[in-house]
């Protein structure tokens, strides 16, 4: 199987400070379309680029000839030789893969990539923004939290230790893409200035949880925020429009049952707390009842009443998705409105081996669920005009290490334990 590339005529390469400037569109063989998110990288060197919407791409090339690496989940895989300048745009139509996406396809073994160093530190949580790798490490010899800045590929940029945070716990990315360092007490704005990275001044928990971790994306003027009540058993989705200074409600997403059921049960532990010395009078009474709760309390709150599916929600397009797995389906917005569109179901959400976890790639806008499959961690991409999922690539990892998962541009992104010192979690990426 092999990449078809039709050239009508050669895109622009123009000298400017020693460099050409090669500009060309992606277009399906079979039906002319544009395609979005071909990954274009240049042989031998870590830079590249990913097609817009549109199809169309740009590269600066230092050099020629010079070899792109051409790849798409859903295209033939491709080398391009560009030999000599030419004069004007380029399209090349690539040929779709046969059955691909499928999970009996066999699927070559994709190189994992280490981009910390177990040696010397067990990374505890990162970030990604605006191409760059954010850590959060534990140096054990020095009994010190650092956090250092490196580009996708691993190579560190700069550190700033962290002696004087107490309870340091993870990094956070806001809806305005802005990155936090969390501890158990106070949330810091990071700043990455001027080949410079400092913490900003500190916020209280209590006002981050209220005002910054619930803000879940940004469209326009508009901020869309998820807040949960009753132990998280009800999902609030609220636009904020801060250019008008206008709130509006768009769901209110809970099960009816499982609320009336806590509120009894929190009731009742309100109402034991007076209580001392409860009598029985049989198993079926009141008071039996109470003190099992008084006994399984935090069980209660931890394991027992915990929402049964997560809510997502996320822009494609300017428009606003609603990932509404409790109702099983998804449901989007018209663009800039708080009016429903359209739904379509989601039939994923009651496949066993769905992990619960949601990932979306804030870059190229797409969206994958994490499912546990016998050959490792399937990520698969979910098409959310159609709620139907395609496998893209298998993790070899624990499942336990599922949440920690990220994606940007095609790149996989989570941290995995060690196999030689045990205990100590490296960060490591591989393409899909």
């Amino acid at each position: 199987m092999r990449l078809v590339l039709i050239f009508f005529s050669l895109c622009i390469a123009n000298i400017a400070f020693g460099q050409f400037n090669y500009q060309g569109k992606f277009v399906d063989v079979n039906t002319n379309r544009a395609i979005e998110g071909v990954n274009v990288k240049i042989k031998n060197e870590k830079r590249g680029e990913v097609s817009a919407k549109d199809g169309s791409f740009q590269l600066e090339l230092k050099r020629l000839p010079t070899t792109i690496l051409i790849s798409h989940i859903a295209y033939e895989t491709e080398e391009l030789l560009i030999e000599a300048e030419a004069q004007e745009e380029v399209l090349i139509f690539l040929l779709p893969k046969v059955n691909v996406l499928s999970e009996v396809t066999v699927r070559e073994k994709t190189q994992i990539q280490s981009i910390s160093d177990v040696e010397k530190y067990s990374v505890l949580d990162f970030a990604i923004a605006d191409d760059q790798v954010f850590r959060l490490e534990y140096h054990g010899s020095f009994k010190k939290y650092v956090l250092s800045v490196t580009d996708i590929f691993g190579e560190e940029n700069h550190s700033l230790k962290l002696g004087a945070i107490k309870n340091v716990e993870s990094l956070y990315k806001s809806c305005d893409e802005l990155l936090y360092l969390v501890s158990a007490s106070h949330a810091y704005p990071l700043r990455h200035e001027d080949k410079e990275l400092s913490l900003g001044t500190k916020i209280r928990i209590d006002t981050f949880d209220r005002f910054i971790r619930p803000c879940q994306v940004k469209i326009g003027t508009a901020l869309y925020y998820v807040n949960k009540k009753h132990n998280g058993l009800m999902s609030i989705i609220t636009k904020y429009d801060f250019a008008r200074l206008v709130k509006t409600r768009l769901r209110v997403i809970a099960n009816e049952n499982q609320l009336e059921n806590y509120q009894t049960d929190i009731n009742l532990i309100a109402e034991s707390q007076g209580i001392s010395n409860i009598a029985h009078t049989g198993d079926d009474c009141d008071n039996e009842r109470i003190r099992d709760i008084q006994e399984n309390g935090d069980f209660l709150f931890t394991v027992f009443y915990k929402p049964e599916y997560p809510i997502y929600i996320c822009k494609q397009q300017e428009r606003l998705i609603l990932l509404n797995h409790m109702e099983q389906k998804i449901e989007h917005f018209q663009e800039g409105e708080a009016d429903l569109e359209s739904e379509v179901k989601a039939d994923y959400v009651l496949d066993k081996k769905w992990l619960k976890k949601i990932i979306i790639d804030s870059k190229t806008e797409k969206v994958y669920g994490v499912f546990d499959l016998k050959k490792g961690i399937g990520i698969k991409e979910i098409n959310t005009t159609t709620g139907e999922t395609q496998l893209v690539s298998i993790l070899e990892t624990a499942t336990q290490n599922h949440e920690t998962i990220k994606i940007q541009e095609g790149r996989i992104f989570y941290l995995k334990e060690d196999q030689v010192n045990t205990g100590l979690m490296e960060l490591v990426q591989q393409e899909m």
